[in-house]
């Protein structure tokens, strides 16, 4: 019997925006990211679950406002597509302004990983990567997973649907920016392969401006 024509269509899709910058790190910018770390990096050395567990090899700079003083070019590149995401993702009714809050720098050591998380306080979190290493890439994890799972069909492994996979890995390389919503959970997978240090610039934005309505009793202003 011949099935009919048909289409399977995604609702409620959770948006990670992709970018790269075209400009290279300019010496200056170097030299900047050299001081950072040599500034003061805090060890994050734990075990985290991905397949199985892997040290996490991971310092965090001990400076996490980082572009408030520094990486001025890249900051703005930042920006530029803060506003990019929030014109095509949020799409707010009312005039808001969106700001980068915090910001610091990761350094992972080869065979290290970083598990699954979310970050609090934020709207939208974003990852520019400084030095990618072959093959590296940010995963994130299904936020449905809990309710999928109720009832458990195991997806193919090998080569699951974009509708029964559970994690999602994202290939990145050096100059990439990803954006998306702070709620997501994502981490970094184990990387067998990886021989070089993986520098990454994180940060978090939030925004000022009035949402609700005062009429309804929802207004919230932030300032």
């Amino acid at each position: 019997m011949k099935l009919a024509e048909s289409k399977i269509v995604g609702i409620f899709p959770t948006p990670v925006y992709i970018t790269q910058r075209e400009t290279l790190l300019t010496s200056e910018e170097q030299k900047e990211i050299d001081e950072i770390i040599e500034n003061g990096m805090i060890e994050s050395v734990g075990y985290k679950e991905f397949q199985i567990p892997h040290p996490e090899l991971r310092s965090i700079s001990k400076n996490k406002y980082i572009f408030n003083d520094k990486l001025k070019s890249i900051k703005e590149f930042c920006e530029d597509h803060i506003d990019n995401y929030v014109k095509e993702v949020i799409k707010p009714r009312k005039e808001l302004e969106f700001y980068i809050t915090q910001s610091w720098l990761n350094v992972s050591e080869p065979g290290g990983s970083h598990g699954s998380h979310a970050h609090q306080n934020s709207i939208i979190s974003g990852v520019f990567y400084i030095s990618s290493p072959v093959g590296d890439g940010i995963s994130f994890y299904d936020p449905n997973i809990k309710i999928k799972r109720v009832i458990k069909i195991d997806p193919d492994i090998e080569n699951p649907s974009q509708w029964s996979g559970e994690i999602t890995t994202a290939q990145l390389v050096t100059n990439t920016l990803v954006l998306f919503p702070s709620w997501l959970d994502h981490g970094v997978p184990f990387n067998s392969e990886q021989t070089e240090t993986r520098i990454s610039l994180a940060f978090n934005v939030y925004f000022v401006g009035t949402i609700g309505d005062g009429s309804d009793l929802t207004e919230l202003i932030l300032r």
